[in-house]
């Protein structure tokens, strides 16, 4: 059933994203066309769905902020940009970022989502990038998640938000990319989250 009185934050964060994400939108032709797929995405989450007016107007407000620098395409000459500094021995990896991105969905890797690369390259040359190719996909889409979260949280200037509203289980995605899986934290980890619920 359909509400619209309040709109928890994580809806409106996945709400704001898939409308700017073309590898979402862009099999739609009309933002009524991208409302309803949004609402029947939600519903496969088991979250609340707002209505299809709702989500029509919050399509509208989000594709009409005006967008920052940190969203043009990134490219070599933003190392010298002590601005977004990106550290040297993170940049093989935002390079291979950059080439999955063009060749997989024919789009450039822009700023913000470069710096959350190089963010990340650690936590993923810990749990192996190197040896495992196909972890550059994982890298690349939580770079983007994380990308528009904080992009969220920036240009719709909501002081009640939380970061953990946006993206609840980040560090846990974290921890299970770099623990091995005989890692005691792990199970402690798991046994707390379970505690948690019960609560």
């Amino acid at each position: 059933m359909s509400q619209n009185k309040w709109i928890p934050q994580d809806v409106l964060h996945d709400i704001y994203k898939m409308a700017l994400d073309p590898e979402f939108y862009e099999p739609y032709r009309s933002r009524s066309a991208v409302a309803s797929a949004i609402r029947r995405k939600l519903k496969e989450q088991r979250k609340m769905v707002p209505s299809q007016a709702t989500v029509e107007k919050k399509i509208s407000e989000y594709r009409k902020l005006e967008p920052d620098d940190k969203e043009s395409p990134w490219s070599v000459f933003d190392i010298a940009n002590t601005k977004y500094t990106i550290l040297s021995e993170a940049l093989p990896t935002v390079l291979r970022a950059w080439a999955y991105e063009r060749v997989t969905y024919r789009r450039p890797l822009d700023i913000r989502e470069a710096l959350w690369v190089a963010r990340l390259y650690s936590v993923f040359r810990e749990a192996g990038l190197e040896e495992k190719p196909l972890l550059i996909s994982t890298l690349c889409g939580m770079a983007r998640t994380l990308s528009h979260g904080e992009k969220f949280l920036e240009r719709t200037k909501k002081p009640r938000v939380k970061p953990e509203d946006v993206y609840p289980n980040i560090e846990t995605e974290l921890f299970e990319l770099v623990a091995e899986k005989s890692d005691p934290l792990r199970e402690q980890l798991e046994s707390l989250s379970e505690t948690t619920k019960d609560v």
